[in-house]
């Protein structure tokens, strides 16, 4: 039966998250999808990836416009080298510019790379300490459960010693009152294996922040890769210019256009991302409302969740082991002196053993109830990772995205920029642009000028 709830916990919605979640939610046939965060629906997957569709089919169109472009230019244009002295040198401050864009674009990647890696990497370890709370919680309670087996075993042999009383009145109450005792440890220690059965519903979550470490490296990896092969693109770019060199610029031109494609690619990506990521966290607590109900875990999960509004599930079998292990020391107490009274050193022992275990028993469980059943440690961390996710991970996905899609603009123009840089130096002198080749131009240019004076 799920426990009764009020309230929720404390958690503000960022204006990026409502963003992305307005994002439109379509299907292939145009179909408006619910935006309620559903990653086993495959319709909402559908709906969530049309802003990716939409995305690469930007990059594919412009992909086909530079190559219809780069067909025209190389085929219908036609100059001379009259035409090259007049034109102006705009082509390149252009590809200075595009340059200065791309630069833009790959700070945003970056920032966006590194902001999302510390989400994760944030979020992940907030899981693992969760875990390890919980981990903790049940070692403790497997501590306590070995301590009433331990008096369990010490109230059999005491059982066993009161045989040597010889009074029947006085054996008979003796055997009696252990084994009320040994009820009330059985029952202490069935009701510790169902806090310690609750807490291993919830525990095994250590692999969930195990994935997605690996999938964060490969994702900053293959990041960085990207942004620097942006760099190397810049680089050819710049040499280029420098050597005036029309093959370096034919070079640029082949690596940026199939570069363009796969930023759009990208973008597409990190939107879809960004979509689901918004849809998730305008309304965490109901995505975990979904997926625990019906579950053996739902009260325990939820409890740690929204803490001081939901109703302890451990409540009831604390109080009943504490309970039983007061019945059962009470007992200890009447045993030890009976043991005293009839001069039986075994018992004597033995109840000196049973007290013992029985106390600190108690103590972890008290231990155990006020530090790690405790919700709010888990209920903070539980907001540690809704605030890496839906901040720093949110934030740095869009951020990415923003940079995926200045750098594919960019490329667009850089590529035209940079092939008409290649056609007016292809214009000078039959394509050929040497050092020397260019002097002896201005070399006969000046020989002209001075025959016409």
């Amino acid at each position: 039966m799920s426990s009764s709830c009020a309230g929720d916990t404390v958690f503000t919605v960022s204006s990026l998250a409502k963003r992305m979640h307005d994002f439109p939610h379509r299907t292939r046939d145009f179909k408006t999808v619910d935006n309620t965060f559903d990653p086993i629906n495959t319709e909402y997957l559908e709906g969530a990836a049309f802003s990716a569709g939409v995305f690469l089919l930007v990059g594919i169109i412009l992909f086909a416009f530079i190559l219809l472009y780069l067909f025209v230019c190389a085929c219908c244009c036609k100059g001379s080298d009259d035409d090259s002295e007049k034109r102006p040198g705009c082509h390149w401050v252009f590809l200075v510019v595009c340059c200065g864009l791309c630069g833009v674009g790959l700070i945003l990647g970056y920032y966006g790379n590194e902001d999302t890696k510390k989400g994760i990497v944030n979020a992940a370890d907030a899981i693992i300490r969760s875990n390890s709370t919980v981990s903790d919680a049940s070692s403790k309670v497997g501590m306590i459960t070995d301590e009433l087996v331990t008096s369990n075993a010490a109230l059999g042999r005491l059982k066993a010693s009161w045989q040597n009383v010889t009074n029947p009145v006085a054996r008979a109450e003796l055997i009696m009152q252990t084994d009320n005792s040994i009820r009330a440890v059985s029952q202490a220690h069935t009701q510790a294996g169902d806090i310690d059965g609750q807490l291993n519903n919830v525990a095994d979550v250590a692999k969930y922040a195990d994935d997605m470490k690996k999938y964060d490296k490969w994702r900053w990896q293959g990041t960085i890769a990207a942004l620097c092969f942006i760099i190397l693109l810049l680089l050819l770019v710049v040499l280029a210019l420098i050597f005036n060199s029309p093959f370096l610029l034919k070079l640029v031109v082949f690596l940026a256009t199939i570069s363009l494609l796969l930023m759009f690619l990208a973008a597409g990506v990190f939107v879809a991302v960004g979509v689901l990521g918004g849809d998730f966290c305008v309304d965490p607590n109901g995505y975990v409302n979904r997926v625990t109900k019906n579950e053996t875990f739902e009260d325990t999960l939820r409890y740690f969740v929204y803490c001081g509004n939901c109703s302890n599930p451990f409540q009831s079998d604390y109080n009943g082991a504490l309970e039983e292990i007061d019945k059962a020391q009470n007992g200890a107490m009447l045993l030890y002196e009976a043991a005293v009274n009839f001069s039986l050193s075994n018992a004597e022992e033995e109840s000196r053993v049973l007290n013992s275990s029985l106390a600190r028993a108690e103590r972890s469980l008290m231990s155990v109830w006020e530090n790690e059943i405790n919700c709010q440690s888990i209920h903070n961390e539980y907001n540690s990772i809704l605030t890496a996710v839906c901040s720093k991970t949110l934030d740095g996905t869009i951020f990415t995205f923003a940079g995926a899609l200045i750098i594919g603009f960019s490329l667009c123009l850089l590529i035209m920029s940079a092939q008409g840089y290649w056609k007016r130096l292809q214009l000078e002198d039959g394509g050929f642009d040497t050092a020397s080749k260019r002097a002896l131009r201005r070399f006969k240019r000046e020989s002209y000028r001075m025959r016409r004076y």
